[in-house]
């Protein structure tokens, strides 16, 4: 029985009085027994299982340790897709959509890009993957959405790499890249990256790498023997395989550079990268924000603040590359 059907049951049958005693027992039982709160649902897309795990399993247990006070809470929902698989990610897309979450997170380009092309004015927080401030396709996309707000690179950051490079190995005609399929569609990563590899004076060659197939495939093509320096990014495969590459690139004898400090400690010789605000605190800002109620697109985008320069001193002995001592002024960090 409804409250209001309970009173007018009352009113017949006892009178004024029993109404007023009803009515005070219906709100001592809204207060004694409030409704539930059903937590708010961030709909975060990833083909990684790596970025689920290691970003937001902890990322959740914190923003509701945040939220505990206000007897709120949300649930992250994951929507996996399978890598190279376009039909899978429209399937997670269309999913993570329907479910009409709180927040999207579009994890990877591509998965950003449907979002935004599906016209939607749910709440989109995007990670490091799209720069809106670059004139690319994303980039209008994302101008033309007021409920975005993200994470971005330094827009010139292959460019950096590009300039380190040719300042420490000055003979270096032709570079090597080293990519997967994200970063080809990526075009703030590859387009960007062979722009800049261009006003160096730089030739550039890629090698798309998607599987152990193909990752083999490489060291016994013959055109390797063109590159003079190799250009290493953090794909899927790459990440798994790191060492091997490393050490396959040191035993031809030619610089390398790559996006982490990590892949130098490991091996690598050199590598430029960004200087950047706590990820994981960044994004928990930003739902943190958006779930209080202000809008994306009045929330400024959080910037890196700069870029580290390490080197590998074991790798560039290794190699038997020789850098000028004016040269070691370039670096922040070095490794043995």
């Amino acid at each position: 029985m409804t409250n209001i059907a309970l009173v007018a049951y009352v009113v017949l049958r006892r009178g004024l009085v029993a109404v007023l005693v009803a009515t005070t027992a219906l709100c001592v039982l809204d207060r004694t027994y409030p409704a539930a709160k059903v937590p708010r649902i961030i709909a975060v897309l990833s083909e990684s299982e790596s970025n689920i795990e290691a970003i937001y399993g902890p990322l959740e247990a914190r923003i509701n340790q945040t939220l505990a006070e206000k007897n709120d809470g949300i649930k992250f929902t994951f929507y996996k897709f399978l890598p190279e698989d376009d039909n899978s990610r429209k399937l997670a897309v269309t999913a993570a959509l329907d479910s009409k979450p709180a927040i999207l997170v579009p994890t990877d380009i591509l998965s950003f890009r449907d979002v935004a092309q599906s016209g939607t004015r749910i709440p989109v927080i995007y990670e490091m993957n799209v720069n809106p401030e670059r004139n690319t396709p994303q980039a209008q996309i994302a101008k033309r959405r007021l409920n975005m707000a993200g994470v971005v690179y330094l827009a010139n950051i292959h460019e950096l790499r590009f300039q380190l490079l040719r300042s420490v190995a000055p003979n270096v005609r032709n570079i090597g890249v080293i990519a997967d399929r994200h970063y080809f569609d990526l075009l703030e990563g590859h387009a960007d990256a062979s722009e800049a590899a261009r006003r160096q004076s730089l030739g550039y060659r890629a090698y798309n790498i998607n599987n152990d197939a193909q990752f083999a495939r490489l060291w016994a093509d013959p055109s390797i023997a063109l590159v003079d320096a190799w250009y290493v990014t953090p794909g899927e495969i790459m990440r798994q395989r790191m060492a091997e590459i490393s050490e396959k690139i040191n035993s031809l004898g030619k610089p390398s550079i790559y996006w982490r400090a990590e892949d130098v400690r490991n091996g690598g010789l050199m590598a430029v990268e960004e200087v950047s605000p706590d990820f994981d605190e960044s994004v928990q800002r930003l739902i943190l924000m958006v779930l209080a109620g202000v809008e994306p697109n009045d929330i400024p985008t959080i910037k890196p603040l700069g870029a580290n320069a390490s080197l590998n001193l074991s790798t560039l002995k290794k190699i038997n590359h020789v850098i000028k001592s004016t040269q070691l002024s370039r670096f922040s960090s070095f490794y043995k």
